[in-house]
């Protein structure tokens, strides 16, 4: 734990020191990102090199598995200081969305179709909602706004959720009514 809060402290530091925070420029937002990827990369590195390494050579399948999870923690550091939070719920929605639609699929796959209806019903309305939500997604997304082939930069957030919702709303009675 005490490792944990000196990387942080280490790390905010570093990141002042570096890049001070001043104004909403996009730019510097952007320079300070990559700046702090920079120092977690440093850390990284320099708490494996404080680790003792074995007198014997790792194998392949454990220096690939080290090179897998290093990767999988750049890939998790970089979504989570890019993306905003509202972004990552939707994400999240996206991927209950996605596993849903999945789960009935399989379920219709193993167990049978029988009441068919109900089962184009529900995945009619997962493949629906995914695809409304990734519309939501690509319209809120800041950096789907500075993009110059950019259809939706005079687009409001109410405009957007106020479209997904009553697109939600239209997609849900036809589900609805297919079912019977």
């Amino acid at each position: 734990m005490a490792s944990s809060n000196r990387e942080t402290l280490v790390l905010r530091h570093r990141t002042d020191r570096l890049i001070p925070e001043r104004g909403d420029s996009s730019r510097l937002k952007k320079i300070r990102r990559e700046k702090v990827l920079e120092v977690k990369a440093e850390l990284r590195i320099m708490a494996r090199s404080a680790v003792r390494r074995p007198a014997v050579a790792p194998s392949s399948s454990v220096t690939a598995d080290r090179d897998r999870r290093s990767l999988i923690e750049e890939l998790w550091d970089s979504y989570d200081m890019n993306h905003s939070w509202y972004l990552k719920v939707i994400d999240a929605y996206l991927l209950y969305c996605g596993a849903t639609g999945i789960l009935l699929f399989l379920y219709c796959a193993l167990v049978g179709t029988f009441p068919f209806n109900a089962f184009l019903g529900g995945f009619i309305a997962c493949v629906g909602n995914f695809v409304l939500t990734v519309s939501l997604r690509m319209q809120i997304n800041p950096a789907s706004k500075m993009d110059p082939a950019n259809r939706w930069e005079n687009l409001s957030l109410a405009r957007a959720y106020a479209d997904w919702l009553f697109g939600n709303l239209v997609l849900q009675i036809a589900c609805i009514n297919f079912i019977g």
